[in-house]
């Protein structure tokens, strides 16, 4: 089952979540160069493990995967995906619609829901 990740609405935050049975922290940040047209930026995030970098820099994109076009020892489980939570939505993903009651989510699914295994 799809866990979706709680995204913080402030714009330089960290939260800790457990996928696949490890425990990851996840530093979010808002880019101010790419902007909606109500101000709010383009969410990026970067992702450890037990003090370990995973990947830095991931822009999150709307309705794509964000990790499976990179080679991640630290993450071969499944992957970090942007949806929309709404029918027919047609805005960037920022920091100000990303996360849990919003319309995008950051969700978790493993290579078995996405049908890689």
């Amino acid at each position: 089952m799809a866990v979706e990740i709680p995204v913080p609405s402030i714009p330089y935050s960290e939260v800790n979540v457990t996928l696949a049975g490890v425990s990851y922290d996840i530093v979010f940040r808002e880019s101010t160069r790419e902007q909606d047209e109500s101000g709010s930026g383009r969410l990026y995030f970067d992702i450890y493990t037990e003090d370990s970098l995973v990947k830095a820099g991931v822009k999150v994109m709307e309705n794509q995967s964000l990790l499976a076009r990179y080679l991640l020892d630290g993450f071969l489980t499944g992957d970090i995906l942007c949806l929309s939570k709404v029918e027919n939505n047609t805005t960037i993903a920022t920091l100000a619609n990303v996360g849990l009651n919003k319309s995008y989510g950051l969700f978790y699914l493993t290579n078995e829901e996405l049908g890689l295994v």
